[in-house]
């Protein structure tokens, strides 16, 4: 028996219809929204942001894709971080110099975004994964396309 008839069907779904744990799109633009963000120490040293989006236009609908960003250390200004410039993206505004303390869900939850997509053949440590490891992810966000992130409304009443 393979192991694809050992997984469990999601409820309203059948066999036949897409598969919800493939993450693999062709590389392009992808309209994006935030779905989750969980931090974890990336070898042991830097904190490291795994945010979970899901497309939500076009025929990858619902696919659900990883963006990686790296914390901005404690007390240190947002500088040149990747994060800093997410958070200017997302509310228009330059980041503040306390987005140490912020989680992305403060920034990112409530509005959508046009997303870069690739994929990535290799794992964390720089080694070539065999093509059926591979999988697609977010670059960076372009822009956003609709909705206002809840730092940039003010707090949730």
């Amino acid at each position: 028996m393979s192991r694809s008839h050992l997984r469990a069907v999601p409820a309203g779904r059948d066999e036949e219809s897409q598969d919800p744990y493939e993450t693999l799109v062709p590389d392009g633009r992808y309209e994006v929204s935030f779905e989750r963000a969980d931090s974890f120490r990336f070898l042991g040293k830097r904190k490291v942001w795994a945010i979970l989006m899901r497309i939500i236009d076009g025929e990858h609908t619902g696919k659900p894709l990883r963006f990686f960003l790296n914390a901005i250390p404690k007390g240190r200004s947002p500088g040149r971080f990747r994060i800093a410039r997410t958070y200017t993206i997302a509310t228009d505004k330059r980041p503040p110099g306390h987005l140490w303390r912020l989680s992305p869900a403060d920034f990112l939850d409530g509005a959508a975004f046009e997303a870069q997509v690739v994929t990535s053949s290799k794992d964390a440590d720089g080694v070539e994964l065999p093509p059926c490891g591979h999988y697609s992810k977010v670059r960076n966000l372009v822009r956003r396309t609709c909705g206002a992130p809840l730092c940039g409304r003010g707090k949730k009443p």
